[in-house]
């Protein structure tokens, strides 16, 4: 089945989707989830929907649970030391991981991996992470720093929009790398277009399907930033 068969053209311009010409691989169905907290919400309910429609169609789906992400991009708003959030943040992914499972009904017949960014941050240096970012301003750098330690106490010097995007950028690089062999097609909300964007822009062969965002009853986003989350299960 060729992109062109499968993808709605009246959605594509909707949505804001990003298509790649037809061709004989594959497709890699990436999609990224932040484990600052241990649950899903109903923001994530649209993302989670298509998803199903993939599975539907046999895709792999490729899950990356942001471990490390959340401790760099959380941690210092927390009232947990750094390596404590660590430890949170592992157990929930394994708590979000259990909830995606539960909601598309995962069976041994779907072909899905989920892979986590454990080890990447802190096995990368700052320097080398720097080279792979770009940031306007000049920011302090300490040799033999590791990315993750120097990102964690790095919002002092790096504003949080600017640093999302390359956090969650090498996230979707991890899961691309994954399955090389494969088109990988970035799901995500409309939040996330800066993100997604800066993340097409590393990885090989991407793509992405970009969906509308939940509001709830206060009229903004449905999101843990906005502090109005809704748990799926809860």
């Amino acid at each position: 089945m060729d992109s062109e068969s499968f993808f709605d053209p009246q959605k594509r311009s909707r949505r804001g989707i990003w298509i790649v010409p037809a061709t004989e691989k594959h497709y890699n169905i990436i999609a990224s989830f932040n484990a600052s907290k241990d649950f899903l919400h109903e923001g994530h309910r649209p993302v989670l929907n298509e998803i199903k429609k993939f599975l539907d169609k046999n895709f792999k789906v490729t899950f990356i649970i942001g471990i490390e992400s959340a401790v760099i991009l959380s941690y210092n708003r927390s009232r947990e030391t750094q390596s404590r959030f660590l430890e949170t943040a592992t157990q929930n992914a394994n708590s979000i991981i259990r909830e995606i499972q539960q909601y598309l009904n995962l069976g041994p017949e779907n072909d899905v991996e989920f892979i986590n960014d454990t080890g990447i941050f802190s096995g990368m240096s700052c320097n080398d992470f720097l080279k792979f970012a770009s940031f306007e301003q000049p920011l302090s750098v300490l040799n033999g720093l590791s990315a993750f330690d120097f990102l964690c106490s790095s919002l002092g010097q790096i504003n949080l929009d600017d640093l999302y995007p390359h956090v969650e950028a090498m996230n979707y690089k991890i899961a691309d790398q994954a399955d090389p062999d494969k088109i990988s097609i970035i799901v995500g909300g409309e939040n996330q277009i800066i993100n997604i964007n800066r993340g097409l822009a590393i990885c090989d062969y991407s793509t992405a399907y970009i969906l509308p965002l939940v509001f709830g009853e206060d009229g903004n986003k449905m999101g843990e930033s906005n502090g109005n989350t809704v748990p799926l299960f809860h």
